[in-house]
């Protein structure tokens, strides 16, 4: 039996592709099974969710803000503000005839902050006003299932709810009281005041009511589906399915193979995601053809960071430098851990954490925020990435890194997978941190394996993947018209 080679995965998932979309357009037709409208004005997994839609046969619409495509308002803003304005305002794959915009809350919003930076982060208003646009439309075309991001589902649940249209809802945060919990216990560790988004807000009893209106809550690991089983909400009815990155812009420096001498062979381990609900279970192993388990890396012919055994171990995050990002616990495990270090954060301060950061000492650099591609050029020049995260969903930035062949310390509060236990530390333990960092330095031979595998691992993180696992969900739960 011949291997499979990219080239022929490539070629059978265009197959595919092309083949679900032809399906898709005769189970639409014949009406056999529901039909689902998608909807929310920003980006986070909503682009995705429209095509994994399409493909399954069932989008009815997709209601957005913008959409980069010949015809609509994206497609005349991105000739106007360029492309790169738009990259994540297009989709290859979705039919423009699906979509529906309404760019108008969010350009108030983004005229409204040109005035008044303070509103920067305020979304209420402008979600407020998108979603009820958008239950507006489902009153006219209604569906039989709706899928909505939180903060912006509302009026929508609420319209479907009087149709006895499902509702599903795609949760990029934590659940606030599971937030709440982890952030107060970091606080008392750290002797910092909670953040003040934590506190009583509108934003934050709109979710709640989202939460409560939806049947179904999207959630991307155990630990994020863990706050919402915490706060009475059945397990079965989140339905687990880890994100993707996008390995055609996120790779190595030189992401070639050779036959340069081997270095030593590591060998890591991968607990399997179970995308689940009730007798829904997708094992979602990282690669459909070999198992991490069992993975013996080939060389790479990467140009290793580290330079030599007495080289400084180059460590990066990137992400907001904050306490629910764990950067408190960050600095004491770098003192801790008796490595010669450089230690690059990326990315914008939160004033309570000002205090914390050392002002004159040559290991630690602060930078701020990057653009994607000085991003990956920063991957691509350390040797370690840490995601100390007290609370996170999932953190895309560490796959974006492995992605790029940088290994990585993950916490155990992080939704987001890696392909060996010893990558993942303790949440707010700067001690076992420490400890990781310094084995990570006696490692300095095998970083190119690690490099190799860190990179390999995330390649079986596909949006192709993520959008499959949605669309067996889909097929699978919802009632047929």
């Amino acid at each position: 039996m011949l291997s499979p080679t990219p080239k022929s995965d490539a070629i059978i998932t265009l197959i595919s592709a092309s083949f679900r979309k032809k399906l898709g357009i005769c189970i639409r037709n014949l009406a056999i099974f529901t039909v689902i409208t998608v909807s929310y004005s920003g980006v986070h997994q909503a682009y995705q969710l429209a095509l994994a839609t399409q493909e399954a046969g069932l989008l009815h619409e997709f209601r957005c803000s913008l959409y980069d495509a010949p015809g609509k308002w994206g497609g005349l803003l991105s000739r106007i503000a360029g492309p790169e304005k738009l990259r994540s305002r297009r989709l290859a794959g979705l039919d423009p005839s699906l979509i529906r915009e309404h760019p108008w809350p969010l350009l108030a919003k983004v005229l409204r902050d040109r005035f008044n930076s303070a509103s920067r982060e305020e979304w209420l208003q402008a979600n407020d006003a998108f979603d009820r646009w958008s239950a507006a439309q489902f009153a006219a075309r209604p569906a039989e299932a709706v899928i909505g991001t939180e903060t912006c589902a509302l009026h929508l649940f609420n319209a479907a709810r009087r149709s006895n249209a499902t509702t599903i809802l795609d949760c990029p945060q934590h659940h606030p009281d599971f937030l709440h919990r982890l952030l107060s216990e970091a606080s008392d560790r750290t002797s910092l005041p909670l953040p003040p988004a934590l506190k009583h807000s509108p934003m934050l009893e709109r979710t709640r009511r989202e939460y409560d209106l939806a049947d179904w809550r999207f959630t991307f690991s155990p630990q994020h589906s863990l706050g919402f089983e915490q706060a009475g909400y059945p397990k079965d009815r989140q339905i687990e399915i880890p994100l993707w990155v996008d390995t055609n812009f996120w790779h190595p420096l030189t992401p070639s193979l050779s036959s340069a001498p081997s270095p030593p062979q590591i060998h890591l381990q991968t607990s399997a995601f179970n995308v689940q609900s009730s007798e829904f279970k997708v094992q979602s192993s990282p690669t459909p053809h070999s198992p991490l388990s069992t993975l013996h890396f080939p060389p790479p012919h990467l140009p290793s960071p580290i330079s030599g055994a007495q080289a400084p171990l180059r460590l990066l995050f990137a992400g907001s430098i904050t306490l629910r990002k764990g950067i408190p616990f960050l600095l004491e495990a770098v003192r801790q851990s008796g490595v010669d270090y450089h230690l690059t954060l990326a990315g914008p301060v939160d004033p309570l954490m000002q205090p914390l950061l050392p002002q004159a000492d040559p290991r630690i650099r602060i930078l701020p925020p990057h653009s994607k591609s000085d991003l990956r050029a920063l991957y691509q020049s350390h040797d370690l990435f840490i995601l100390p995260s007290v609370a996170d969903s999932f953190g895309f930035v560490a796959l974006e890194a492995m992605a790029c062949g940088l290994p990585a310390l993950v916490s155990e509060n992080c939704g987001a997978p890696v392909p060996s236990p010893e990558w993942r530390v303790r949440a707010m333990d700067p001690q076992h941190l420490a400890e990781r960092i310094a084995w990570f330095a006696s490692q300095r031979d095998l970083w190119p394996s690690h490099s190799i595998a860190a990179a390999a691992f995330a390649a079986g993180f596909t949006p192709a993947r993520y959008r499959n696992q949605v669309a067996r969900f889909l097929t699978s739960h919802l009632p047929p018209s």
